[in-house]
């Protein structure tokens, strides 16, 4: 996912990675749940507390942060946007968030800071009630029917839904991928891994493994449910052969690959939030190799989040749940009170901004448009005592830019297609304006020019 992310062009189905995780994700639940049941220690409880442990410090640790650079390097309209993505994602309710604000394969998900936490938002929403579900059906010796009731219906809804963003956000149409890896714990709870002959094993392991390599190569986007079985089903072999076979142990158990599992939960959660801070503050697109960087920055984090957050916060001996709580409600509670502070503030400075902006920026432009758009895609060479000016509008403002350009010994920043947009009318709410400048610059740069 990291690298699909970064548009590593074979890894393009990088985002079947999810599919994966919510099939390890239901296993090992699944599995954990059923060897507290024979151990009669499981209660909601400790269910629970796990799931705070594992999954909310270093949640708030990396949303913290991000909130800070968001303040602090993004302009105001950026700001209020991620400001109520982050409600939703402290909610873990930002798969329904994106379902209404984005769709995934479009080109302006890359600039949305917390798209990832839907995933996040499936899970946990689908461990609100499956716990209690299978613990009434496991005593009863119908935790199987249960599974595969979910299963079955998940999938028929996901086979038959005519609305693509519900099915890729949306826990009902997820919640069988899930399941598969529950009916996977079930299964393995009684007998364990493979057993059979080892050709047979690594037959089942290699497949599995050619599964989700293939599905990370071909999946296309957008994908139907149909290609998403592929990557599941790859998974479920993996799992099924586990530690009985060589193939899984080379690729999956050596040091790099047990390392970066460690990480995985960390490397999740700040990926997104480096690269797409980045696409924002950059002058037009990135490339992989400026990705390389940020990749290396990630890993920093993730291992300066795994050692000082995540481990110490899961150890029951070092720290009671009562200190854990203490710690959560000291990064939430600001977050969800400030919020909705924010957003109204950072609103006003929008509103306030587009009339500035409006004062020095001409919507109307002639009709001579004998300018090249080649002229745009040129490099260029600020001088020191050069002014900058940022162009804000519609089709009109690009022929104007190029009129200038060529018409004058002036020097202008480097247009990307994010500055202009054709039938925009130039507005810092429609978030058409790259950040080759901040955006807090921006008035006092169109003032000079206008002086």
């Amino acid at each position: 996912m990291i690298l699909d992310h970064a548009k590593l062009p074979l890894f393009s189905g990088g985002f079947v990675g999810v599919d994966i995780f919510f099939v390890i994700s239901g296993f090992l639940i699944t599995y954990i749940t059923i060897e507290d049941i024979r151990k009669e220690r499981f209660t909601i409880w400790r269910f629970y507390e796990r799931r705070i442990r594992r999954i909310i410090p270093a949640l708030l640790t990396v949303c913290s942060a991000t909130t800070i650079a968001v303040l602090l390097l993004l302009h105001p309209e950026a700001a209020r946007h991620y400001i109520n993505s982050l409600i939703a994602a402290l909610l873990f309710a930002a798969n329904f968030f994106f379902y209404f604000e984005s769709d995934y394969f479009a080109q302006s998900a890359d600039l949305e800071i917390l798209l990832h936490l839907w995933s996040l938002g499936v899970e946990e929403q689908f461990y609100i009630f499956f716990p209690l579900l299978f613990v009434f059906f496991y005593a009863r010796k119908k935790a199987v029917i249960l599974i595969a009731t979910i299963f079955t219906v998940s999938l028929m809804l996901a086979l038959s839904a005519g609305d693509a963003n519900a099915t890729f956000y949306l826990l009902p149409y997820r919640a069988w991928e899930l399941a598969a890896g529950a009916a996977l714990a079930v299964y393995y709870s009684r007998r364990g891994a493979l057993e059979l002959r080892k050709p047979v094993v690594e037959t089942v392991a290699f497949a599995g493994l050619a599964a989700m390599a293939a599905a990370i190569v071909l999946v296309p986007d957008e994908p139907s449910p149909l290609y998403l079985v592929l990557p599941v089903a790859g998974a479920v072999l993996v799992i099924l052969a586990g530690e009985n076979s060589r193939i899984c142990k080379l690729f999956l158990a050596n040091s790099i690959a047990v390392y970066v599992g460690r990480l995985s939960y960390s490397l999740y959660l700040w990926h997104q939030p480096v690269y797409a801070i980045t696409r924002e503050r950059a002058i037009g697109e990135l490339q992989f190799v400026d990705y390389l960087p940020l990749i290396a920055l990630v890993f920093v984090l993730s291992h300066l989040t795994y050692l000082l957050v995540e481990t110490p916060l899961r150890n029951r001996q070092k720290l009671q749940i009562s200190g854990v709580f203490v710690w959560i409600t000291g990064l939430a509670l600001p977050m969800l009170i400030l919020g909705p502070v924010l957003n109204t503030g950072i609103t006003r400075a929008v509103t306030s901004l587009d009339g500035e902006i409006g004062k020095y920026v001409s919507y109307h432009v002639g009709p001579d448009r004998s300018a090249t758009w080649a002229a745009m895609r040129q490099p260029v060479v600020v001088e020191e005592d050069s002014v900058v000016i940022a162009v804000v509008g519609n089709s009109h403002a690009k022929d104007m830019t190029n009129a200038l350009r060529l018409g004058s010994d002036m020097q202008f920043i480097k247009f990307d297609p994010h500055i202009t947009n054709s039938r925009c009318s130039p507005s810092a709410k429609d978030r058409l304006l790259s950040l080759a400048l901040p955006m807090r610059k921006v008035k006092d740069e169109a003032a000079r020019c206008a002086g």
